[in-house]
Parts: structure tokens; C-alpha cells; sequence
């Protein structure tokens, strides 16, 4: 059961209808990481789906591109209050999005494949009662312009809708 975009229109919005089909999806995920050091690991992982209507021959809607990655990753224990931090740095390339045709969903846009460079810090501190989680992540490092094949918006590409560029986040949780 998908939802599928049909040539309809009310205003503005399309109009979406839920179809029904017999279909064959297979894939796989893996993560691997090797300790290099005590504190010091190296990882991949990758992610792969393979779809297809069997009633037209076609991969299904919203079939995401393969995903792989692979880092590196620092974790230390620290002393006394402040403990359990860690330092991360991640590649990350999608392969091209295709397309399934007519059904589908909101855009029948290919998109390019493209490579992302992250990273992430962080730090636990202990208080009296509870403790403090400091952490700092930056995705798209290097600021890159690109779609992503399940973003919806991706028909607007052309008049300036984009995948989020350099994304900063600091938080602070505490735990009680």
C-alpha cells in the first residue's frame, strides 16, 4: 500500500490516493567499528533497498537511495565531574534518488548524489543530584548544496528550495 500522486489538483495542493500493489523489497543495513586504540574506533556502515511493483516492473515509490558512511570516534572517560565525552567525525555519500514514474509521491524529480562531512562532540558533567549532557553536532560541515531525494520539496529546487545547508546545534540536557 502506497500513496501515490495522482494528476489532480483541488486549488493549489495535489490530490493524493492510496493504491495497492504486489511488490518485492529486500535490502540490508550493517554498522562495523574496530578499536584502534582503547578509546579509538573506526566504523562503517551502509544501507541499501531494493524495490519493485511486480505488477509494472518499476521500484516503488519513495525508494531511498543507498546511504554509506564511515568515521572515526574518540571517547574518553575523563575524571572526577566530568566524564563520558567523546569526539566524532563522519563522511557520509548518498547515491543518486530515482524516480519510480508516475506513482511517485510529490515529485518525480531524480536527484544527484552528493557526500556529507559531520561532526559531533560531547561531554557529561556530574552534579550533586542528576548530571548535565553538553553536546555540539555540525552537519554539513563544508556547507554543500544539495537535494535529498525524500524531501518533499525537492519539485521546488528550482525556485530556491534546498537540503538545510551548515546545521549548528548545541544541547544541554539534564538529567534528574
Amino acid at each position: 500500500i502506497y500513496a501515490a500522486q495522482t494528476d489532480e489538483f483541488v486549488g493549489e495542493l495535489p490530490v493524493v490516493e492510496y493504491r495497492q500493489t504486489d511488490a518485492s523489497i529486500d535490502g540490508f543495513e550493517f554498522y562495523a567499528g574496530y578499536d584502534v586504540l582503547k578509546n579509538l574506533t573506526l566504523f562503517v556502515q551502509g544501507e541499501h533497498v531494493s524495490t519493485k511493483n511486480d505488477a509494472t516492473g518499476r521500484q516503488l515509490p519513495v525508494t531511498p537511495p543507498d546511504r554509506w558512511a564511515g568515521g572515526i570516534r574518540w571517547g574518553f572517560e575523563g575524571g572526577n565531574r566530568w566524564h563520558s565525552g567523546h569526539v566524532e567525525a563522519r563522511a557520509t555519500s548518498v547515491g543518486d534518488g530515482e524516480a519510480s514514474g508516475a506513482d511517485e509521491l510529490f515529485s518525480r524529480a531524480d536527484t544527484e548524489s552528493y557526500s556529507l562531512v559531520d561532526f559531533s562532540a560531547g561531554i557529561h558533567r556530574s552534579l550533586d543530584r542528576g548530571g548535565l549532557l553538553f553536546n555540539l553536532v555540525v552537519r554539513n560541515l563544508g556547507d554543500r548544496e544539495y537535494i535529498d531525494f525524500l524531501d518533499t520539496y525537492k519539485q521546488w529546487y528550482d525556485f530556491g528550495a534546498r537540503s538545510p545547508g551548515r546545521n549548528v546545534r548545541l544541547t544541554v540536557r539534564y538529567i534528574f
